[in-house]
């Protein structure tokens, strides 16, 4: 992989940080996680620099990149599901249901 590449890959890092706080933050506004960092990205580095006291100068140093990762996975372990909580069934669930011809066939309900 090349500088190019390797770079590209850390600007869509930041930018999907900064997206998943937006969902929770009304003044990051969801910058597109395209690797390019554009005036999106930019005003959304600002805002999450302005929120955690940080000069906002829209550069992702290391500083800021330390906190927006920080900011980033306590975002997700707070809005993690609970261990033992699923939203789906466990294992499978057929129904039969008759076929034009009057057979059945199970029907796999997939969620």
């Amino acid at each position: 992989m090349d500088k190019r590449t390797t770079e590209t890959e850390a600007r869509r890092n930041i930018q999907r940080y900064l997206r998943q706080l937006s969902y929770f933050e009304p003044t990051i506004l969801p910058p597109p996680i395209d690797g390019v960092a554009g005036d999106d990205t930019t005003r959304a580095l600002k805002a999450f620099q302005k929120l955690d006291g940080l000069p906002e100068t829209g550069i992702a140093d290391s500083i800021t990149f330390d906190r927006l990762f920080a900011a980033y996975v306590a975002s997700l372990e707070e809005r993690a599901q609970p261990a033992g909580i699923y939203p789906f069934p466990a294992g499978t669930h057929s129904f039969p249901l008759p076929d034009i011809a009057g057979h059945t066939e199970p029907l796999l309900l997939l969620l």
